[in-house]
């Protein structure tokens, strides 16, 4: 016959151990100092605050500038504006259009924005497996709407690594374009 096995569901209450009790006192004790720490610090900001509104404020002289200061602020806000004119170009228009010009075989790899007076100029940096699939791509930037004055900047044939055991097909041509871009509106 199998042994009966015997599970105690209501098991008595133990005793809380004294360490508990101490640890818990312990955490009282810190909390009730943390409170009465931070109730002298907010007196103390509203005696300070009150003072500082008893003083009043001294009367703000205007800032004057010397005329070289000036012409350097000046060139400075006019930086910061075309750089936020530049940022607040209707970019998906911009990511649109590059993805809708596919010539097989060839991978944008990066985008690298330049700054210019009107519009926008951008690097295009692509892999081809071939010359003529790079040219086919400047020529396909052109005709896309929105791009323009497209052109081959820079190319270089860039081997792979397994070069060695793969034939003439592993080498790919990196090439850089450079395409000025204005937003259709």
């Amino acid at each position: 016959m199998a042994a009966r096995i015997l599970i105690d569901f209501a098991r008595p209450p133990s005793a809380v151990p004294l360490r508990a009790l101490l640890l818990l006192g312990a955490g009282l004790l810190a909390c009730a100092a943390v409170a009465w720490q931070w109730r002298a610090v907010g007196q103390h900001l509203h005696q300070l605050q009150a003072q500082h509104r008893s003083q009043g404020r001294p009367a703000e002289a205007p800032m004057v500038l010397a005329p070289a200061e000036a012409a350097a602020l000046a060139a400075d806000l006019q930086a910061a504006q075309r750089v936020v004119q530049r940022l607040n170009q209707p970019w998906p228009q911009l990511f649109r259009a590059l993805e809708n010009v596919r010539v097989p075989g060839v991978v944008l790899v990066a985008i690298q924005p330049e700054s210019s007076g009107e519009g926008q100029r951008f690097k295009l940096v692509a892999q081809a497996p071939r010359y003529r699939a790079a040219l086919d791509y400047v020529a396909a930037l052109t005709a896309t709407p929105g791009l323009r004055r497209a052109h081959l900047a820079a190319h270089e044939t860039a081997a792979d690594s397994t070069a060695a055991t793969v034939p003439a097909a592993a080498t790919a041509l990196q090439f850089t374009v450079q395409v000025h871009w204005e937003p259709v509106r």
